[in-house]
């Protein structure tokens, strides 16, 4: 009876997938590894990674995403790219991102039973594994984590601690009480935001994310993939957007 009233959505963990190479892309803009977010030949898929001993293999290793700008390599979901941004950040820089997003710690979110994430120690964190998180595996987070940190992105950069109400007004008196926004800093710049929408928009319009596409309006997105535990053969898709008009 109790699963009934679980809200799985602050409560439940999960692998995100894909949609965090949103995260690996602002951390990457953010330090000026990459500039040009249109720069064909910056990257070139060839199907798979070695790191540390291990290959790691695109999604698309039986045709490779060849030469890409990060527009492109966003676009097509390349895991390749994001493992080597990953790779060139380093763990103590990405794992400051992590924290930053708010991503290692619970959102204050203010309904009951809130979760926090999994992810292995920064200490213990080696080259495998920075590899699997710069594309969103081996590690996992709520639902409301992550809306709270691609909101930050759709927010110019701005995090928020995320609102169940935003008035509440007395039904006799009709007197409004406002419920403020708890801004949490700032993660990453104006001017990096803008540029991670605009490769959302890429997504939705040429990508991946084509299916969120609606007429009138400016949708971006990401979309994702992960395993449902381990060798379950059951996966968990997800789309993460942001819309104006």
């Amino acid at each position: 009876m109790q699963a009934v009233w679980r809200n799985k959505a602050i409560a439940d963990t999960y692998e995100p997938g894909s949609v965090f190479k949103l995260i690996t892309t602002s951390a990457a803009l953010e330090e000026g590894i990459v500039t040009d977010i249109d720069k064909q030949g910056e990257f070139c898929c060839t199907g798979s990674i070695e790191v540390a001993g291990v290959r790691i293999k695109c999604w698309r290793y039986y045709r490779p995403h060849g030469s890409e700008s990060l527009r492109m390599a966003l676009m097509n979901s390349c895991n390749p790219v994001f493992i080597g941004l990953g790779q060139k950040l380093g763990v103590k820089t990405y794992y400051s991102y992590l924290n930053k997003f708010r991503l290692l710690s619970k959102t204050g979110i203010d309904l009951p039973g809130e979760a926090n994430s999994i992810f292995l120690a920064e200490e213990k964190a080696g080259p495998v594994e920075l590899a699997t998180i710069s594309f969103g595996q081996r590690f996992e987070i709520t639902p409301i984590q992550l809306a709270t940190a691609v909101s930050s992105i759709a927010n110019g950069g701005t995090s928020i601690t995320p609102r169940i109400v935003k008035q509440i007004i007395n039904s006799k008196t009709k007197e409004i009480k406002d419920v403020p926004v708890k801004k949490n800093g700032t993660v990453i710049s104006k001017e990096t935001s803008e540029k991670v929408l605009s490769m959302m928009e890429t997504v939705v319009s040429e990508g991946t994310g084509k299916n969120a596409k609606v007429a009138g309006y400016r949708i971006g997105g990401k979309t994702g993939t992960s395993e449902d535990g381990v060798n379950t053969n059951k996966y968990v898709t997800s789309f993460c957007r942001s819309g104006a008009n």
